[in-house]
């Protein structure tokens, strides 16, 4: 599974504390449409299966497309044939995906339409979806690792690259798949590389281990266990600034009808969005959201809080200081529900949240979000910046990378949770081991692993870390199992 705009692929991301609030000039969006790509699959497959690439391409900018043709290319490598392609425009219908030619034992696949794509404000759900199935030739080696790639041409906005690798290997166990993120300038993606400087969002994206459920009317994506703690380190020096945001209870983010979430948080307190990723059922996985994300009312002693409403399930991620340590921020989300069969998610959080550019993703109290057609409302707070880059890139002694700063994760499962102690914190062996060793192997149930702050997995750019000078570092998904190899995308 992989996501497009994506610092260091986890469910969480940011900060918290107590700095003084910054005001600053609004970001302004970058006017025409954008293209946002979103590719799923499973973790792995082995020679002679097949992988199934679920595609979503969506219009991010402030315009709709403008109707020239909007082609998507799948170009594969050596040891990936085509078996079959389809797409569809929810509310418009089938698309083309012969323009290349035949799909069957083709090494690249092309769908083609002329369809408008609207922006989020003007036609929510109207995504391109595409589902390409691919076959592994049988004398692929095991283990290795195929990557494919995806990129998006035409509708009046600039191209778009993505790349998906996939394992050549058996069913994983319980683990990360992808763990990327970015630290990005303008609503088009570009890297934000000023030394503390105040970017104009983070994201951050993570994926779990999946497999094919043997159920047939389940499918693929399945989640090989469900994840209960995933718990976040940042790097020192990257903070955010809640103070300057109104706040909603847990009350208001709680408010909905049977599964639709509609909170009653003010305008004011959103702080960004979150896309769940989902198997659908009927092998049809999908993408819920964006939903707003809400800075809420902390608890006593919790320096931040953020949550959001998915289909009816509060989820919070609370954030915590290291003050045993670098003082760095770690935000934690625990006791995760399983009421949705999740594969991954991706969450941004703005650098501005006042931003009239986030207006088409804002939600108005008490009614679903735009994603689901609900109304926008401007924010009308005064514009003050919610987040800082860090202002030195240099590595703390013993990180397990030497170029950039690292973002440590590690995560559990309901079925093999991790021992906790009457403080929250992870007991001896369990989770706080796998965090403290960066990339290792970790006690049974725990994975962990770190990544520096580049793409190893999504959008193809370079340049991701929030610091000027120097190589990305990455790190492909072998690094859960202890292994970090570079990745080729750069």
């Amino acid at each position: 599974m992989r996501i497009n705009r994506v610092v260091g692929r986890s469910l969480l991301g940011l900060v918290a504390a107590g700095l003084v609030a910054l005001v600053c000039p609004a970001t302004g969006a970058a006017a025409g449409p954008a293209w946002h790509v979103e590719s799923e699959a499973n973790t792995t497959a082995l020679p002679g299966e097949t992988i199934t690439y679920h595609v979503t391409v969506r219009n991010i900018g402030d315009a709709d497309s403008d109707g020239s043709l909007t082609t998507t290319t799948f170009a594969l490598p050596a040891g990936l044939t085509g078996v079959s392609a389809a797409g569809r425009q929810a509310g418009v219908g089938l698309l083309d995906c012969t323009a290349g030619g035949a799909v069957l034992g083709s090494s690249t696949i092309q769908c083609a339409t002329n369809n408008v794509v609207p922006d989020l404000a003007n036609g929510a759900g109207q995504d391109l979806r595409y589902k390409v199935v691919v076959a592994v030739g049988a004398g692929v080696v095991s283990p290795s690792t195929l990557t494919a790639a995806i990129s998006v041409t035409g509708g009046g906005a600039a191209d778009v690259s993505w790349a998906d690798p996939t394992r050549i290997d058996s069913p994983p166990g319980f683990g990360l798949d992808a763990f990327d993120g970015q630290i990005s300038a303008d609503v088009a993606g570009a890297p934000s590389s000023q030394a503390g400087g105040h970017p104009y969002a983070i994201t951050t994206s993570l994926d779990f281990n999946t497999v094919t459920n043997p159920l047939p009317i389940i499918g693929d994506l399945w989640p090989v266990e469900p994840v209960k703690d995933a718990l976040v380190d940042l790097p020192p020096g990257l903070v955010g600034s809640p103070a300057g945001v109104d706040q909603c209870t847990s009350a208001q983010l709680a408010n909905g009808v049977s599964t639709s979430g509609e909170p009653l948080c003010p305008a004011t307190s959103q702080i960004g969005t979150v896309l769940v990723r989902i198997n659908g059922f009927v092998n049809n996985p999908f993408i819920l959201g964006p939903y707003p994300v809400f800075n809420m009312v902390p608890p006593p002693g919790t320096p931040a809080r953020f949550g959001f409403n998915v289909v009816g399930v509060v989820v919070t991620l609370s954030a915590r200081l290291r003050s045993n340590s670098d003082y760095g921020i770690s935000v934690d989300g625990n006791d995760l529900s399983q009421g949705l069969a999740i594969a991954g998610t991706t969450i941004t959080f703005w650098g501005v949240p006042s931003d009239p550019s986030h207006t088409p993703e804002r939600a108005c109290p008490g009614i679903f979000e735009p994603a689901s057609g609900g109304p926008t409302c401007p924010s009308g707070a005064p514009p003050r910046a919610f987040l800082r880059n860090p202002t030195s890139c240099t590595p703390s002694a013993g990180s397990p990378v030497q170029d950039g700063l690292a973002t440590n994760i590690a995560i559990d499962s309901w079925d093999h949770p991790g021992a906790r102690d009457a403080n929250g914190e992870a007991a001896a062996g369990d989770v706080g081991d796998a965090r403290a060793a960066g990339v290792s192997e970790p006690a049974v149930g725990v994975r962990s692993t770190s990544v520096a702050h580049g793409l190893r997995k999504g959008a193809v750019r370079s340049g991701a870390r929030p610091c000027p000078g120097g190589s990305v570092a990455c790190e492909r998904a072998d690094a859960v199992r202890g292994r970090p190899e570079p990745s080729a995308v750069r």
